[in-house]
C-alpha cells in the first residue's frame, strides 16, 4: 500500500509484472502443490484480510490428497504482528521446526 502512492508505481512495477506474465496466483498454485504447505497468517493483517488466508487454506486442503500436509497457523490480533511482523514472533522457529518434522 505504501509503494502504490509513489509516482510511476503502477506502470513501472505492476504493468511490468503483467507484461512479463508474472502473476502471484496463490489460489491456483495451491491446487497443484504436493509438498507440505504451511500457511501463516496474522489476524490483524490489514493488507491480506484473514478471511483470504482461511480461503487459501481451504482451497489447498480441498486439492491435497493427504490433508495432513496442509497446515494453517493464525496469530492473534493482540500480538500486533500485522502483515509484516510474523517473523518477529519468538514462537515462529519452533512452529516451523515442528512443521518440518511432519511426515
Amino acid at each position: 500500500q505504501i509503494y502504490r502512492q509513489f509516482p510511476g508505481f503502477g506502470y513501472l512495477i505492476l504493468d511490468s509484472l503483467a507484461l512479463g506474465n508474472m502473476f502471484f496466483r496463490n489460489d491456483e498454485n495451491v491446487k497443484v502443490l504436493t509438498c507440505p504447505l504451511l500457511i501463516l497468517h496474522a489476524e490483524d493483517d490489514a493488507v491480506v484480510p484473514p478471511h483470504l488466508g482461511r480461503k487459501l487454506f481451504e482451497m489447498a486442503r480441498g486439492a491435497y490428497k493427504d490433508k495432513s500436509k496442509v497446515k494453517f497457523i493464525t496469530f492473534p490480533e493482540k500480538l500486533g504482528l500485522g502483515h509484516d511482523y510474523i517473523s518477529s514472533n519468538p514462537e515462529l522457529p519452533t512452529l516451523v521446526k515442528d512443521f518440518l518434522k511432519m511426515k
